[in-house]
């Protein structure tokens, strides 16, 4: 049986311009129906449609904003609040402190900066680490959503800024020793900033209580009369804040800067924006901590750990710069 062919009807020449025809007539509906759905085309003007102009003019605003940002902000994802630390000169050090560590007072200027108003807490720590869990202390919780989160190394605190910085502009860091300081004080001279009595320490800081060593089955650590009313770590923000509105800054948990620590760095520490000693096996922590004696809860109080130790009583808070 002979095969039927079946005849050809147009050349090769013209097979390939019929198909090029095809296809740019394709493209063509297919970006008009773009531009149906989607109204940032504009095919007849070739400039942004409205809606495109309104997206773009509201993404310049918020990168406007994170360059003036205002006094007080806070950031959307954890909902911690930043406070305006201005630009300005204190004493930092306290002569009347530990000799080698708090010695000598001497004068720091530091640049505007944003300090977080709260530590960190367990909840806000668990947007970037799910699985945290900061334990308890002979049986009292320290896990609770709005506790501070402990347990946590120097690397994690660096780590959690680090994640910020990738949601938001300018920079999320752990504060320099200087900047702890400075802001602890709300820019005042006294090294407790609602004066140098340890008297009203119940109103202002959480640290260790009489009832402590009874009830934590340890050594005794209060040296002054008064309950605050808190055996392990407290919520964030239950004691009265400082002036410029941060809470905390003085007990419930020592707090991880950014500064490596050297016993003698305020010998040759410079005037302007100190970022502490290049070298140094551990890094500085700030603030005391419900563990602490009256006598230890003062903005001007050092001291350091390895920045691997996780402890019950080490947490942390950030600043931020635009």
């Amino acid at each position: 049986m002979r095969q039927r062919t079946l005849p050809r009807t147009t050349s090769h020449a013209a097979r390939r311009a019929s198909l090029r025809l095809i296809t740019t007539v394709a493209g063509l509906v297919l970006l008009a129906g773009c531009a149906l759905s989607d109204p940032k085309i504009d095919l007849l003007t070739g400039e942004p449609s409205p809606t495109q102009q309104v997206e773009q003019k509201a993404a310049e605003e918020r990168v406007l904003a994170w360059q003036n940002p205002p006094d007080r902000w806070t950031e959307p994802t954890t909902g911690l609040t930043f406070v305006k630390a201005p630009a300005g000169c204190f004493t930092m050090g306290y002569d009347l402190g530990e000799p080698n560590n708090e010695r000598p007072a001497h004068e720091v200027c530091l640049d505007p900066f944003w300090v977080a108003t709260l530590e960190v807490s367990n909840a806000q720590f668990r947007l970037w680490r799910p699985e945290h869990d900061s334990g308890s202390a002979k049986g009292f919780s320290l896990d609770r959503d709005q506790h501070p989160a402990v347990m946590l190394s120097w690397l994690d605190a660096v780590n959690y800024a680090k994640w910020l910085n990738t949601l938001h502009p300018g920079r999320f860091d752990l504060p320099t020793e200087a900047q702890w300081e400075y802001a602890a004080r709300a820019g005042g001279k006294s090294v407790r900033h609602w004066g140098e009595t340890k008297e009203l320490m119940c109103r202002y800081a959480n640290i260790s209580d009489p009832p402590a060593p009874t009830a934590l089955k340890r050594g005794p650590g209060a040296d002054y009369a008064c309950n605050d009313g808190y055996l392990v770590s407290a919520p964030t923000g239950r004691f009265t804040p400082n002036d410029w509105g941060l809470y905390d800054t003085l007990g419930n948990v020592w707090e991880w800067t950014r500064d490596r620590f050297a016993p003698h760095y305020y010998l040759y520490s410079p005037r302007d924006n100190p970022v502490g000693p290049q070298s140094s096996p551990s890094r500085v922590v700030r603030g005391g901590s419900w563990r602490s004696k009256a006598l230890d809860a003062r903005a001007s109080k050092r001291n350091d750990w390895s920045p691997k130790h996780r402890l019950d009583d080490v947490g942390f808070r950030l600043v931020w710069t635009p």
